[in-house]
């Protein structure tokens, strides 16, 4: 599984050349220079993200047209409604016909199983190929526990009902939530800023870290990162969880590759 990585612009130039691919936050292009400058210079494979999860409710299309004219993304993530299967298909159509089918990542919602397989299968009917779940599928962010949430999210992805070619994974839950993925060729990606905002806590990750997995997300990761990175000048405990993270993922799924 290839692996991109969310952080505050001060760590971009420290932890982005550990990623394999670029997950760009959208609200960022437009507030920031320096990030937006970094993206944009990126020769790799880049993802512009809708900013959902960091702003509360997604960029629409137009918003995000603007930040691909700078970044010159390889996708973009059609809006997303948490937990609204309606809304969100909805605003599918509408990014599909702003960005192009070629270029749109499809996101997963609905508020049970059930409407989560039956957007699964209008975005499939739609002829995608890739769809990306979010972590936060079926859970309350501020209520259910990571391990919870990767719990939802696995069964949720076990009981599909559509084959994908491309399943991204919207940010990272725990270690035990990947592991029912190795056989899954086509799990091919996930994006997460957790293990360097648990780094900079010093707080070390792994599977046996279950303190950090029974906690509830709360706040954005990235919010997170950008109240303690101005202080933090040792990353080692960064480096050290990123290096797991590296080596729990490099067993899971497959890799991206081109035309998917």
């Amino acid at each position: 599984m290839n692996i991109a990585l969310e952080t505050p612009t001060e760590l971009l130039q420290a932890v982005q050349p550990l990623a394999d691919f670029d997950w760009v936050l959208a609200h960022l292009v437009m507030e920031d220079a320096s990030y937006a400058l970094w993206y944009k210079e990126s020769k790799r494979l880049k993802v512009l993200d809708n900013s959902v999860n960091e702003l509360l409710e997604p960029m629409n299309p137009q918003e995000m047209i603007h930040a691909a004219n700078y970044v010159d993304p390889d996708y973009l993530v059609a809006p997303d409604f948490l937990g609204d299967k309606e809304k969100t298909l909805h605003a599918l159509d509408e990014a599909v016909g702003v960005f192009g089918q070629d270029v749109t990542l499809p996101v997963l919602q609905g508020e049970t199983l059930e409407e989560c397989q039956e957007c699964a299968k209008a975005i499939k009917a739609w002829g995608f190929r890739r769809i990306s779940i979010p972590y936060d599928i079926l859970s309350d962010r501020r209520d259910s526990s990571l391990d919870q949430m990767g719990k939802n999210r696995n069964t949720l992805i076990a009981n599909l009902g559509i084959n994908f070619s491309w399943i991204h994974l919207l940010g990272f839950t725990t270690p035990k939530e990947l592991l029912p993925y190795k056989e899954k060729l086509n799990i091919l990606s996930q994006d997460t800023g957790k293990p360097i905002m648990w780094g900079l806590r010093k707080e070390l990750m792994g599977i046996g870290a279950h303190y950090l997995y029974a906690r509830p997300q709360g706040d954005p990761t990235l919010s997170k990162m950008v109240q303690t990175v101005s202080s933090q000048t040792d990353l080692w405990a960064v480096y050290w969880n990123l290096a797991e993270y590296r080596r729990i993922a490099n067993d899971v799924g497959g890799s991206l590759r081109p035309g998917i």
